[in-house]
């Protein structure tokens, strides 16, 4: 009857699993795009056309600012139930897997939790990728003694400045629960989330092989 119920309740979501990998390959190219975008803008701006370099890149990041806002309205919210859905059904294959009935249903169940843990993974890899990338292509992109010198004398920024102002982007990162996702905090997650299954499951095929024994 569970079973049933929960599988009534995760159509919805099944029917849209690939939807966050679809959505951060999108999000990853529009970080590409406005990152190269910005490295033009600062190395090739110039005072003849009246428009003044603060100007020109302030219109590109409301562009994408606009994009990730409207993006994140809705895909935080789904975000955040696929990955309670997940964790649950995790949760529910463990528990299920502990049952205290036969090694065959202990093994059947097992296998399920680790599927579920492969889709989690997958998911918050997904999320949290737009995040790598950006720091990537800051890199590459950004943080060479051209674009730094041109920021320094066209902008007249110091280098901190510039960096604040990169970091403060919305669409430097994935949303979750309403929050930024960076990449080091969804590995740390990932971690915890892995070291917690490895444990519990191996914990309860050690006391089922026990009970045969």
């Amino acid at each position: 009857i569970v079973g049933w119920i929960a599988n009534f309740l995760q159509l919805p979501l099944g029917a849209t699993w690939s939807l966050t990998n679809q959505v951060s390959l999108a999000h990853i190219a529009k970080i590409q795009k406005y990152l190269e975008t910005v490295r033009d803008i600062i190395l090739n701006s110039n005072s003849e056309d009246g428009i003044p370099l603060a100007k020109k890149l302030s219109k590109e990041q409301n562009k994408v600012e606009k994009w990730i806002i409207a993006v994140n309205n809705g895909m935080s919210s789904y975000n955040t139930l696929m990955i309670c859905n997940m964790t649950g059904n995790l949760i529910l294959f463990l528990i299920m897997s502990g049952s205290g009935r036969e090694i065959g249903t202990t093994i059947f169940f097992a296998i399920f939790s680790i599927f579920m843990w492969i889709f989690l993974s997958s998911t918050l890899y997904a999320i949290a990728k737009p995040n790598m990338i950006w720091e990537q292509q800051k890199v590459l992109l950004l943080n060479d003694a051209e674009v730094v010198s041109a920021v320094i004398l066209k902008l007249k920024f110091p280098k901190e400045n510039f960096e604040s102002w990169l970091q403060l982007h919305n669409v430097n990162a994935s949303r979750v629960f309403g929050t930024k996702v960076t990449f080091e905090k969804m590995k740390q997650a990932a971690g915890f989330i892995t070291s917690a299954f490895g444990i519990i499951l191996y914990l309860l095929l050690r006391e089922e092989l026990r009970g045969m024994i």
